[in-house]
């Protein structure tokens, strides 16, 4: 399988089959993840360190997504870029809150901004104000926790989702420490995770970093 490839399906049928998209992605069929939204997309090719993998979302993104999105054809070009420069994955993009503009292969800062322009994003960025994620209504964790959840073959990460998702909260599954899905829960599908004795904690005391869409808190953290 190629390296970092992830397991699993989102529930839809009639995926394409396309044999070049296959051999890239060793076996994963990117449409099995590109019908997520946009932001989880984003989340997934962040943490991509196969150029051949990235290639191949590519392809099924052209060629199989309908909808005209722009932004995610971009995530892969910039993670490419930046695997080439030597980066190591997760690999942030404009969308996500950790984006650092210095760390982006395809920025040209010197020639797509002025020095006056520069020192006016560098005095506002102190005083801007801090985001604050307001927590799916159904989820029963604050912004900024996580619930650890270790089952026989795999360990679970569930965040509160943020308050405009579809489903209140967010599942990371790992396995020998290799991700291998992410999916969105219900409220009785994250409840059902309560037999396992799940252990909470604030996301700052754990090393897998949170989903795009999750209410994390993190602009107020010092």
């Amino acid at each position: 399988m190629s390296a970092g490839a992830i397991t699993g399906t989102t529930g839809t049928d009639d995926l394409p089959e396309d044999d070049t998209i296959f051999e890239l992605t060793g076996g994963e069929n990117p449409m099995t993840f590109l019908d997520m939204n946009e932001a989880t997309v984003m989340g997934l090719i962040a943490g991509m360190s196969d150029p051949d993998r990235i290639e191949g979302w590519r392809q099924a993104e052209e060629n199989y997504v309908d909808s005209d999105r722009d932004t995610v054809l971009e995530a892969l070009d910039r993670q490419a870029a930046a695997l080439e420069a030597g980066q190591t994955p997760p690999i942030y993009h404009p969308i996500h809150e950790r984006y650092d503009e210095a760390d982006d292969p395809l920025v040209d800062e010197d020639a797509s901004s002025t020095d006056g322009d520069k020192a006016a994003r560098e005095d506002t960025s102190e005083t801007a104000p801090k985001t604050v994620d307001e927590p799916h209504p159904e989820a029963n964790l604050e912004a900024g926790e996580v619930l650890i959840v270790d089952r026989p073959e795999t360990k679970e990460y569930v965040w509160p989702a943020r308050a405009d998702a579809e489903d209140p909260y967010i599942l990371r599954e790992f396995d020998s420490g290799e991700q291998r899905q992410e999916m969105t829960l219900s409220a009785s599908d994250a409840f059902d995770r309560l037999n396992f004795d799940p252990d909470k904690r604030r996301i700052d005391s754990v090393s897998v970093d949170a989903p795009l869409e999750a209410a994390t808190n993190r602009g107020d953290e010092a």
